[in-house]
């Protein structure tokens, strides 16, 4: 890479990272407030005015999410679904304690119209329920475990497949077109 190139690169960098740490949270959203965030913007508008309910330590979380409307809810465990299984794979997704959110995303990405992703959850959670005596067995936390766990899980099969889809269906378009004709789930 040229210097020119990673000094151009560094600085786009540094405007995402400056612009994502200096956005503006919503404790309270209105339709008003809603219709001006820009779509490349809108997901994490909600889920930061989500994140604005929840203690700072989590704790709550399941409790507060679940209190919400059926659109966010949505948004917010397909969102974390997205972020988890892009990261490390189903796998990582079943491991982390956001799989509380599991059958929450199932219902979220057939709310949104996502066929072709909520069928794969299906599959996903149904894999993980047949396998979870084998694949909890390996998760004892030591470094050997960690990687059994990723490399023998019957749910990285799935992992490509998810990657394709979320581009075949746009699950983006998909989530910000939902959240636009259902204002009424987003404001306080």
């Amino acid at each position: 890479m040229k210097k020119r190139e990673k000094r151009e690169w560094e600085y786009d960098m540094e405007n995402l990272v400056h612009s994502f740490l200096n956005r503006t949270i919503y404790e309270k959203l209105t339709k008003h407030i809603i219709a001006s965030i820009p779509d490349e913007a809108l997901v994490q508008a909600i889920i930061d005015n989500i994140q604005t309910k929840i203690s700072p330590d989590f704790s709550d979380e399941y409790d507060v999410v679940t209190k919400l409307s059926a659109g966010r809810q949505a948004v917010y465990a397909i969102f974390y679904l997205e972020c988890e299984v892009c990261n490390g794979g189903f796998s990582q997704f079943f491991y982390n304690s956001i799989s509380v959110f599991a059958e929450d995303a199932l219902y979220g990405l057939e709310r949104i119209g996502a066929v072709k992703l909520s069928a794969l959850m299906k599959q996903a959670i149904s894999l993980y329920k047949e396998n979870k005596k084998e694949i909890t067995e390996i998760e004892d936390e030591t470094i050997e475990g960690y990687h059994k766990f990723y490399s023998d899980n019957p749910l990285n099969k799935l992992d490509d497949i998810f990657y394709l889809l979320i581009k075949e269906e746009n699950l983006s378009d998909l989530i910000i077109n939902y959240i636009r004709n259902n204002l009424n789930e987003f404001v306080d």
